[in-house]
């Protein structure tokens, strides 16, 4: 196994922990040195609901960063193809995001705010970096 894959994905994952991690802070405590909560959401959902959904993301990532360390793959292409397209087009939408939050569109609620924006590019490389692996993998 290339442990390069393990610590591109770990320090991916870890950023995205870190997310989690100083919203939840910030929620409850509203530390001066870090940016507001309403920095970190975008009030698309409900923040327990959001949180709810990032705790099972925590999971997965966990769950593949303990597959990839161990060396295991997957044989389905097919899987391994929707990830890659899943991937793709998640990271696309948050780009375009980004730039229009940017420019055109920097005074609409969802589209200011870059932090969310960032992280959830931050996720579409964690899953464009596992496809690669897998790939890899696959034609080992």
């Amino acid at each position: 196994m290339n442990p390069r894959y393990f610590y591109v994905l770990l320090t991916l994952f870890i950023l995205f922990f870190a997310r989690v991690s100083v919203q939840l802070l910030q929620y409850y405590f509203n530390f001066e040195f870090f940016p507001s909560f309403e920095n970190w959401h975008s009030d698309t959902l409900p923040y327990g609901l959001l949180l709810f959904f990032q705790l099972i993301i925590i999971f997965l990532c966990v769950s593949i960063l303990i597959r990839v360390k161990n060396g295991f793959g997957l044989k389905n292409k097919y899987t391994i193809k929707v990830l890659f397209i899943f991937g793709i087009i998640y990271l696309f939408i948050m780009l375009f995001r980004l730039f229009l939050g940017m420019t055109f569109m920097s005074n609409h609620y969802w589209m200011d705010n870059p932090l969310p924006t960032i992280f959830h590019i931050v996720l579409a490389m964690f899953v464009l970096t596992y496809y690669h692996y897998l790939r890899t993998k696959l034609n080992e």
